[in-house]
């Protein structure tokens, strides 16, 4: 009878080993994301990585170019085809306070000259302005060159214009007859515009004094006309 007790309480105790399964594992719980930097870090953060500075600057075409003429052109030896020399007389803004100085070398050329002949035929003289040259490799051409509009005692102004086939020159310049000869003189001042957008390094250009901030005058309010006074109608009697 004992024997068989201790045999029943040992398959008890099997059975229940055999239907109790495996241990269950708690999942560990993942650490809480970090929490947004605030406004003030991110602020740090971008002042201490300020954006990289622009290695090259776009200067539109069209934009206004002020010259001078070195020395000056004669008809009598002037040649067509034969250089120029030109200087930016101002300088030229790209940015508010950075471009390309007032002296830097313009590249020139005349387009046609004549000699003055016989029976009074006065001499011929044009100029084109071909290039702003920043350096060997990079130039800013231009287009539209213009000499000033100078008169003298014996001085006749003459204008008139010519194109260059492939349109690489453009230029209207004004003649100064002296003696049957067309001269441009030295110092004599010119303007001419970029002809096309030029992309320039910001290597070759220069530190510029502040543009002026232009300041509108006010305009004066027109005067009040004084109130007439009314017509009588007659004499009282």
């Amino acid at each position: 009878m004992l024997q068989f007790c201790v045999r029943s309480a040992a398959a008890a105790a099997l059975w229940l080993v055999s239907t109790a399964g495996p241990a269950q594992t708690t999942e560990p719980t993942p650490p809480a994301p970090p929490l947004s930097a605030q406004p003030e870090e991110a602020a740090a953060v971008a002042d201490a990585n300020p954006p990289a500075k622009p290695s090259e600057i776009k200067l539109p075409a069209l934009t206004g170019v002020s010259l001078v003429v070195v020395d000056e052109v004669s008809s009598k030896t002037a040649v067509t085809g034969a250089p120029v020399q030109l200087r930016l007389a101002r300088p030229l803004y790209v940015r508010p306070e950075l471009g390309v100085p007032a002296g830097t070398p313009v590249e020139g050329v005349v387009i046609h000259a004549a000699k003055g002949g016989m029976g009074g035929k006065s001499g011929e003289l044009l100029l084109g302005a071909k290039a702003i040259l920043l350096s060997e490799s990079v130039r800013i051409p231009l287009r539209s060159f213009t000499l000033a509009p100078v008169r003298g005692k014996n001085n006749e102004g003459i204008a008139f214009g010519t194109a260059v086939a492939g349109g690489a020159v453009g230029a209207v310049a004004s003649m100064f007859i002296v003696g049957g000869s067309a001269k441009v003189p030295a110092g004599m001042e010119a303007i001419a515009k970029t002809s096309a957008d030029a992309i320039i390094p910001v290597a070759l250009l220069s530190p510029l004094p502040p543009v002026p901030a232009v300041v509108a005058a006010p305009v004066p309010a027109a005067p009040v006309p004084a109130t007439q006074p009314n017509a009588t109608q007659g004499e009282n009697k």
